[in-house]
């Protein structure tokens, strides 16, 4: 059955609207898209539809013309933590509206260009959009009556996003960066498992004290298909964790040196084309990392047992540059060739506040932000 949608806004045959779940023409829509910064690294996700069935909560904002979709924005929504504090959230994903695709008419002006102000439409209707998303919160759960925050993962490069957050009242919290790690040949160690369904409420508990000085630490995607993996010490004791998941990426473009060497010569290289092999860029990401103090040597272990779980050779990890992650993974040891080949994209974590004192808001410019390997992917 077709998803309900609510009407918002209507300017001559474009109206806006929102529906709960993804409509057949969204999953089109997402399945073909192509994500990234316009000259830099562009890629479409080919994991979309099964991503998309393990969110809980997502609330799709879509534009359309005489009922075509043009667009949607997708609001993902979540309970996150700052210590024990829960925390009404929304994660902004599948921003895909272009507003170039709002043509003009056979005359090449529409009613609102004949008029004194010769508007361009696109932009008309895209400062009626921006608008609204800066209004939205009167159109989502909770907001209304809880403190919320609404964020978005952000590369610095991309200028066009970075300006549009900035008018709808997003600021920057902080910085993020990744981690690269990569094996050809990885090895699954003796001392790493799977976790098992009955030790999941003691491993998240770990995982909660662990984060309990960040911000935004969420537990959905934790556990996603069955692929928490955890060491054990001498004693049979879990004492480090990390989940992972395999991610399906179509590199579209990625110029310069880099994306030439990448797409080009890597392919053509028999243990180089294990990180891509001219059709799909395959990786393992990684989050909810965890380990007890005295075993932060394990967690290299972790990883490499991740990457032979999926058979793949190169894993990411995400982090704020301000997190003490990162000075535990400067200082692993055979971080692996991938990272030496490829330099790390920068990105800025960029949140609005609702209903929150300046005290509160000011938390999340000082702690360190829990980054989301699943909602980056």
């Amino acid at each position: 059955m077709e998803e309900k949608k609510k009407k918002f806004l209507q300017y001559l045959d474009l109206e806006v609207d929102i529906s709960e779940r993804p409509t057949k023409d969204i999953f089109t829509l997402l399945t073909d898209y192509i994500l990234g910064t316009e000259g830099k690294l562009r890629y479409r996700q080919l994991d979309i539809r099964d991503r998309l069935a393990a969110i809980r909560e997502t609330w799709f904002m879509s534009l359309r013309k005489y009922g075509r979709l043009l667009g949607t924005v997708g609001f993902v929504r979540r309970q996150a933590f700052n210590g024990k504090e829960k925390i009404n959230t929304y994660y902004i994903r599948y921003f895909s509206i272009k507003f170039s695709q709002v043509k003009k008419s056979k005359s090449g002006k529409s009613k609102k260009e004949l008029t004194k102000k010769k508007t361009p439409r696109g932009s008309i209707i895209k400062e009626q959009v921006e608008e609204f998303m800066g209004q939205v919160e009167q159109h989502l759960k909770g907001v209304n009556e809880t403190p919320s925050i609404l964020y978005a993962y952000i590369e610095k490069e991309n200028i066009p996003s970075m300006q549009m957050s900035k008018r709808m009242g997003y600021v920057t919290v902080c910085q993020m960066s990744q981690t690269y790690f990569s094996r050809f040949f990885p090895k699954q160690h003796p001392d790493v498992f799977a976790v098992r369904q009955e030790e999941k409420s003691v491993v998240l508990q770990k995982i909660r004290d662990f984060y309990k000085d960040y911000t935004l630490f969420q537990e959905e995607p934790l556990f996603y298909r069955n692929g928490y993996l955890v060491y054990r010490n001498q004693q049979g004791e879990i004492v480090a964790g990390i989940q992972a998941f395999e991610v399906n990426w179509e590199i579209v473009e990625m110029p310069g040196i880099t994306g030439w060497f990448f797409l080009k010569v890597l392919p053509y290289i028999p243990l180089l084309r294990k990180f891509y092999d001219g059709h799909g860029f395959r990786f393992v990401a990684f989050e909810g990392l965890f380990y007890e103090r005295g075993y932060e040597h394990v967690l290299s272990v972790l990883f490499e047992s991740a990457l032979c779980r999926f058979g793949l050779s190169l894993g990411i990890f995400w982090h704020d540059i301000k997190s003490p992650l990162v000075e535990i993974m400067r200082r692993m040891p055979r971080k692996g060739l991938f990272g030496k080949l490829v330099t790390a994209v920068p990105a800025d974590v960029r949140m609005r506040f609702l209903k929150m004192t300046p005290g509160h808001i000011r938390l999340y410019h000082e702690k360190p932000v829990y980054v989301s390997a699943f909602d980056i992917t």
